[in-house]
């Protein structure tokens, strides 16, 4: 059997992964108090994902050496899990495209809160090229994945869906 909100394969009625309690309906109106019942669940999880984000490289141009160099990571903060429920936000930062043709893809990991614990996944994104700079995009689906994109809203790569650990 599957979980109602999640998806996944459960034993039982309690999902381990989301923690819904599945219950078989035997009409329509408690069909639609169930469909109630998984909506704000999954509300309740969603909500408690937040700070989705990458630890960015910030460089500087050396004038005098004529390069550029390293000066350290700032985090990035992306988005929370509510604003990018099925549908794509964008970071409000945006990064230099890096097209070096021996890296078609990039491993970027992604970190985010569940609960307040840190977790992180790694997406292997193509690189493509954009006639400004990339930003990164996130989309949280029904079933706890999160598909993410590089480039803008024009033009772009996608991983995934990568399943978010949610405990």
């Amino acid at each position: 059997m599957k979980c109602k909100c999640c998806s996944k394969v459960i034993t039982g009625r309690t999902c381990s992964n989301c923690g819904f309690i599945n219950i078989a309906v035997l009409d329509d109106a408690a069909e639609k108090n169930e469909m109630t019942r998984i909506d704000e669940h999954r509300k309740k999880i969603i909500s408690a994902i937040t700070e989705f984000s990458i630890d960015a490289y910030i460089y500087k141009w050396n004038s005098s050496m004529d390069k550029l160099e390293e000066r350290g990571r700032e985090k990035a903060v992306i988005a929370n899990g509510m604003e990018c429920h099925n549908k794509i936000i964008w970071s409000i930062k945006s990064f230099g495209q890096n097209l070096d043709e021996k890296y078609t893809k990039r491993p970027v990991e992604i970190k985010y809160l569940s609960k307040g614990k840190e977790k992180s996944f790694t997406a292997e994104l193509k690189t493509v090229k954009c006639f400004d700079f990339w930003k990164l995009g996130l989309e949280i689906h029904d079933d706890f994945t999160v598909t993410v994109y590089l480039g803008n809203e024009n033009n772009h790569s996608k991983a995934g869906p990568f399943s978010l650990e949610l405990n």
